[in-house]
């Protein structure tokens, strides 16, 4: 594998055009494998599971190591610049690879699916399954493997079975890693402080004095951790707090915008609209979806998601989507602002810096390069978006 020095490099396998029939067991690429050599550098379209099941290493990934061994889990998406690297003796594996529209099939809960995408890009991309669960983990692969080659009737549906099943160990064990960790770190401390004195005049300066972070640190860990800034948080910290308010009607909307923390009923209405998709008055009044609704919402604003996340590198609008999705723009808009509370070119906006934010960190190329290949055509325009994205500029954050 050759050393990856441009984009047509980095994605080795291209994903398919977004589709919205069923998915085919041709979609599914499963395999074993024995690392006899490190990789290079390189990156998927498509979403990746690899199970080791025999040897030790290193996981490089975005800038960031992380080791394996036999029982190790890995998940990594396209925007995981990745290598997986041998210390002494041949490393044994086996890997599936399958589209980013599987996950709106193989998810089981549809709550989580307004977790945003990017979200996904910080998560700790490797477990170590117990071993008592690993023959089950095992076995998922090779069932994948066996339907796979046999293109059966429902084998689609098998392969994604076992893929749900994989993911759900996945998560038991990355969760389970979470609640284990004993002294929080500084963002967690300064995420729930800030949850603690919202309504004061906090400014990213004292709370990233506080706990002795820089304004560029607490930013840049707040995105890593929540995919928003200091700003976004306390928005959004406020706005939940002011809605937890709107069930006491003997409180006017005046005195709810001045406790949570905003001096300025403009600033307070803007930001409400902007989280909520709707006034504060109309919020009040409980106008809110039935269940069914946002089952379908949820639906529909996957849909939008995959093909963002599919097409981010060209110049799509919110009319492109709607187009390709059979929907009005102002179905996208409103899905998007309701599910997921930004607006649809946040959302593109996100994606596009993900994966920005892995190619600073894992390659040298350009800045221009890379603003041209996540879908800028002027390089000042990415820099004032990251900017305002991250708090720092992308040389800073290199």
């Amino acid at each position: 594998m050759r050393k990856m020095t441009n984009y047509e490099k980095i994605h080795t396998y291209s994903l398919a055009e977004y589709r919205q029939q069923n998915v085919q067991a041709m979609d599914f690429d499963v395999k074993e494998c024995r690392l006899a050599r490190s990789e290079e550098l390189h990156a998927h379209d498509s979403i990746e599971m690899i199970y080791i099941q025999k040897g030790q290493g290193l996981l490089k990934v975005n800038d960031r190591r992380y080791p394996f061994q036999a029982g190790s889990l890995i998940r990594l998406f396209s925007f995981h610049i990745h290598a997986l690297e041998k210390i002494d003796e041949p490393v044994d594996y086996i890997y599936c690879r399958f589209p980013l529209s599987v996950l709106m099939y193989a998810d089981v809960d549809l709550s989580k699916r307004y977790a945003s995408y990017y979200i996904l890009e910080h998560l700790s991309p490797l477990v170590t399954i117990p071993l008592h669960n690993q023959a089950a983990v095992a076995q998922s692969f090779a069932t994948i493997l066996t339907e796979q080659k046999q293109a059966d009737l429902y084998c689609d549906h098998m392969i994604m079975a076992e893929l749900t099943k994989l993911s759900l160990h996945f998560e038991r064990v990355a969760q389970r890693a979470e609640t284990l960790q004993k002294e929080p770190a500084p963002i967690w401390q300064a995420l729930h402080y800030m949850h603690m004195h919202f309504n004061q005049e906090l400014t990213a300066k004292t709370v990233a004095e506080t706990f002795q972070l820089s304004v560029a640190q607490l930013n840049h860990q707040l995105y890593q951790k929540t995919g928003t800034n200091f700003m976004g948080n306390l928005h959004e910290i406020r706005i939940r707090n002011a809605c937890a308010m709107m069930p006491f009607t003997e409180l006017s909307i005046a005195y709810i915008q001045r406790y949570v923390g905003y001096r300025s009923a403009a600033t307070f209405y803007r930001v409400f609209k902007k989280l909520k998709g709707t006034t504060p008055e109309v919020y009040r009044k409980g106008d809110y979806l039935p269940e069914t609704a946002i089952i379908e919402k949820a639906d529909t604003v996957w849909k939008i998601i995959l093909f963002v996340a599919d097409h981010f590198k060209e110049g799509i609008t919110i009319e492109d989507v709607a187009q390709q999705l059979y929907l009005s723009p102002h179905t996208i808009k409103q899905t998007v602002q309701k599910s997921l509370s930004i607006s649809f070119s946040e959302l593109l906006l996100s994606i596009r810096m993900a994966y920005a934010c892995a190619l600073l960190k894992a390659t040298d190329l350009e800045v221009a390069y890379i603003a041209a290949y996540v879908g800028y055509d002027s390089l000042r325009s990415f820099n004032r978006h990251f900017k305002e994205y991250l708090g720092v500029t992308p040389r800073e954050y290199r």
